[in-house]
C-alpha cells in the first residue's frame, strides 16, 4: 500500500494500534493524514508519528522532536 491510498483519520488509528493521544489540536481529530512515520525525524504536518520501544531506542524519547516539526 503507498501513503497516497493510506488516509487514516486519526480516531481509526488510535483505536487500531490502542494508542494514546499526546498533542491535541482543534482539528487533530477531523482531519485525515496521508501518512505515518516511525522516525520523528521524517514527522511533519501531514503524519502522524507511532512511538515504539525498540531494542536501542524509545520512540517515546522522540514525540516533542515530532512535534516540533508540525506533527
Amino acid at each position: 500500500m503507498t501513503n497516497e491510498n493510506l488516509l487514516l483519520n486519526i480516531q481509526e488509528n488510535i483505536r487500531a494500534c490502542s494508542g494514546q493521544v499526546i498533542h491535541q489540536g482543534v482539528e487533530l481529530f477531523t482531519r485525515e493524514y496521508s501518512e505515518f512515520t516511525l522516525d520523528s525525524r521524517k514527522a511533519g504536518p501531514e503524519s502522524i508519528f507511532l512511538c515504539n520501544r525498540g531494542e536501542k531506542v524509545d520512540g517515546h524519547d522522540y514525540i516533542e522532536s515530532a512535534v516540533a516539526l508540525g506533527c
